[in-house]
This record gives structure tokens, sequence and C-alpha cells, in this order.
């Protein structure tokens, strides 16, 4: 029974995040800044994992395998998670020039960490709609939250889970729209995916570049949408079990 949580390639993805994120904060704040990231850090492992599994539906036996594989990043996160809560100190210490530097390689590290992860297809990963429609609500938010007045980093940053759970919304609404026909159905769930996935990986990035911008503080102007996106990943499963067994 163990072995079916224990796959390589998803513990070394979340292990390489997570040191990514801890190089780029530095040690004596790496407690606070994983308590940023490693929910995006599951997330993205995550959405990567059922894209991936979306290109290989030709043989249903695969399929909930590999969808089990795809569940593990969040558990390996999590787990991470309960240990870094539960050691360590909270108190944060002055960051060095130095720590500052190696953000940039972090970011280097994670780029080339999903580049192995998704077995050099990155087409399965840029789909010109997604991206189009991702920067449009970008944009959009941005743009308004300059009319109210000057442009605030965390209520930025607050933007890209929202934003994702949005075009995810949308994605379930055409699956659910074009249920009779089960070719449709893919095409849909990849937007509400790639949507969750490309915002997960913008806001992990930032934690990585700037980590000055606290949970607390983002906290303050929205709500956690880890478990939100968690959630529309378990009802686009659902919408594909459903079209296996001709519902």
């Amino acid at each position: 029974m163990i072995v079916g949580i224990i796959d390589l390639v998803s513990f070394l993805f979340v292990i390489s995040m997570t040191l990514a994120v801890s190089i780029s904060s530095g040690l004596s704040r790496a407690q606070s800044a994983l308590a940023e990231a490693l929910p995006e850090i599951g997330v993205i492992g995550m959405y990567l994992g059922l894209i991936m599994m979306l290109q290989n539906m030709d043989d249903p036996n695969a399929v909930f395998p590999a969808l089990a594989v795809a569940c593990l990043p969040i558990l390996y996160s999590s787990i991470i998670g309960f240990v870094v809560q539960n050691l360590g100190s909270t108190s944060e210490h002055h960051q060095t020039v130095a720590v500052s530097k190696l953000r940039y390689l972090s970011v280097i590290l994670v780029l080339v960490t999903l580049y192995l992860c998704t077995r050099g297809e990155l087409r399965w990963f840029l789909d010109p709609k997604t991206v189009s429609l991702t920067t449009l609500f970008i944009v959009v938010g941005i743009g308004l939250q300059r009319r109210q007045g000057e442009l605030d980093p965390v209520k930025v940053r607050a933007l890209f889970p929202t934003i994702g759970l949005i075009i995810g919304g949308m994605g379930i609404v055409l699956a659910l729209s074009n249920f009779s026909n089960p070719k449709a159905i893919g095409p849909a769930m990849a937007i509400g995916f790639l949507a969750v996935l490309y915002t997960s990986l913008i806001r992990l990035l930032w934690i990585i570049i700037q980590p000055g911008v606290s949970n607390d503080q983002e906290s303050a102007v929205g709500v956690s949408c880890a478990p939100w996106r968690t959630l529309m990943a378990g009802l686009f499963i659902w919408l594909m079990i459903l079209s296996f067994a001709d519902v």
C-alpha cells in the first residue's frame, strides 16, 4: 500500500521547488516563505500531472493510476508544510545582499524543474487562448486597481489565484455545456487546468523574486484560494469519470 504513494518524479519536483524557495528567501525566513509557497507548489504539481494525463487518455486503464500520481504533489507539499510549521522559529532576520542575488538562480531552478517534469512536451502547456484570457484578466485587474489609486503589490499578487479560479470556472461551465460531446470535455478541462497553472506559477515566481510580501498581508485583501483550486480539480475529475461512464 505504501508503494502507491511513492513517485520519484513527483517527490523530486516538490523537493526542487521547495529548495528554490528556501535558497531565494535565505534560511532566516525560509519558514515563512515556504508557508506561502508550498500551497502553490502542490497546486502546480497537481495541475501539471492532470494536463499530462489529459494528453494520454487513449488507454482508459492508465488514466486512474496517472490521476493518483497527479495528486501526489499535493500530498508531498502538505507533509513538508506540516513539518515546516512545527519546526524552527517564525522570527525573521535581516536578509543580506547575497541572498537577494540567489533569487534569480532559484527562478532558473524552478523553470528547469518544470521543463524536466513536462518531459520536453511544452506544447501541451502553451495554449494561446488560455494565455490571452489569463493576460486579459490580469491587465483588467491591474487597471481597476490603478483607477483606485496607487498600485499595491500585495493586492496585485492576491489577484492571481482568483483569476485562475475564474477562468477555471469558465472551463467547468464549458465542460458541462458540452457534456453530450465527450471529445469537447478534454479541451475545456485543459483551459481550466492551464489557467490555474499559469496563475499559480506567476505567484510562485513572485514569492521567489520578492518574498517580502507575507501571506498574512495577502489574507487581509483576499481569501485563501488553494483549497478552492483543489476542489476545482476534483470537479474536473468527477466530470471526466462521468464521461467515461457514458452518463
